[in-house]
């Protein structure tokens, strides 16, 4: 893999949550579509630093699984667990009816989420600055 292959997933990242911001501006927002961007782009920034580090991964979605690989190399990964554990759930239950009750996504936990996101977003790029 190219060494700078992880340049691309932070910017699918940063891709992902710029629309899940946007979604707030949408006159009926997708609160579960906003929650869900916003544990795609953690998760590719994640993924970003496993890249960086060279760290290989199984297939995964598992935001807490993906932490868990990087913590030898990155003991301050800790300092955004907790948010990334707010965003973990969101990768499989926002996306198909059933899994959670479509009323349980409101504004405060897009909010939280968005919120959550940009936290690991400044985390990685204190860590591996594009630009």
């Amino acid at each position: 893999m190219s060494p700078d292959k992880y340049k691309e997933w932070i910017d699918y990242a940063d891709s992902d949550l710029r629309y899940a911001k946007l979604g707030f501006t949408d006159e009926y927002p997708a609160y579960h579509t906003i929650c869900f961007l916003c544990q795609a782009s953690v998760e590719k920034f994640l993924k970003a630093l496993c890249i960086k580090f060279e760290i290989t991964l199984k297939r995964t979605h598992d935001l807490i699984f993906i932490s868990n690989q990087l913590r030898a190399l990155l003991p301050k990964i800790l300092e955004v667990q907790e948010f990334i554990e707010i965003l973990n759930p969101y990768s499989v239950e926002t996306r198909y009816p059933g899994d959670l009750d479509f009323s349980f996504f409101n504004n405060d936990l897009a909010v939280e989420a968005v919120n959550s996101a940009e936290k690991v977003q400044y985390f990685v790029n204190n860590i591996i600055p594009i630009g």
